[in-house]
């Protein structure tokens, strides 16, 4: 391959029919002109094409970073996802069981209202029981004390139903602010 050098120092030899030196000379020097400038034009295509291999070798590498950089995001997106994932169960299941207790407790709080329920009603059906048993003996002695003595007959009736409790004529006496309670002072007991 020439150089623009070698073609400006070409020296051919002479012969008969020759051709005229300027002519040649400057048509060698044209040539030398064009094949420096397209040496100079290869040289900077050269040097455009190391700086776009460089450029190309630096995506290449930036590529591989991003490529790495998503494979890390995706990895780590699936890591998250996973640990909510995880974590919502854990909730769900702390709620679950703390729904379970609350059901339990409600169960056992019920349960024992209403054997407090119960308890009560016996207290009360006791209580009723014995206030009409105090309440009986008081008429049997206000029978005692009014001269009637109660027979078998009638003692049985009483302990058989609860009898509608008998009205007291009160005495009038100047006590007249109890009107629920009878006026005993008029009785005298009698011994036999």
């Amino acid at each position: 391959m020439l150089t623009a050098r070698e073609v400006r120092e070409v020296i051919f030899p002479r012969s008969m029919g020759n051709y005229r030196k300027d002519e040649v000379d400057d048509f060698l020097d044209r040539c030398a002109d064009t094949i420096e400038e397209l040496t100079n034009q290869n040289d900077e295509n050269g040097r455009k094409m190391q700086v776009l291999a460089e450029t190309i070798m630096d995506y290449r590498n930036q590529e591989d970073s991003i490529r790495s950089a998503l494979i890390s995001a995706q990895r780590m997106s699936e890591s998250v996802i996973s640990d909510a994932r995880k974590q919502a169960d854990d909730i769900l299941e702390a709620a679950r069981a703390e729904a379970a207790a609350m059901h339990d407790k409600a169960l056992e709080d019920t349960a024992a209202e209403q054997e407090e329920l119960q308890r009560v009603k016996q207290e009360v059906a006791d209580f009723k029981a014995k206030l009409l048993s105090i309440y009986r003996e008081h008429l049997t002695l206000i029978g005692v004390l009014e001269g009637a003595h109660p027979t078998i007959e009638t003692a049985q009736a009483e302990e058989a139903a609860p009898a509608e409790p008998k009205p007291v004529p009160a005495a009038k006496t100047e006590q007249s602010d109890y009107h629920d309670m009878p006026d005993f002072s008029s009785f005298e007991l009698k011994e036999d």
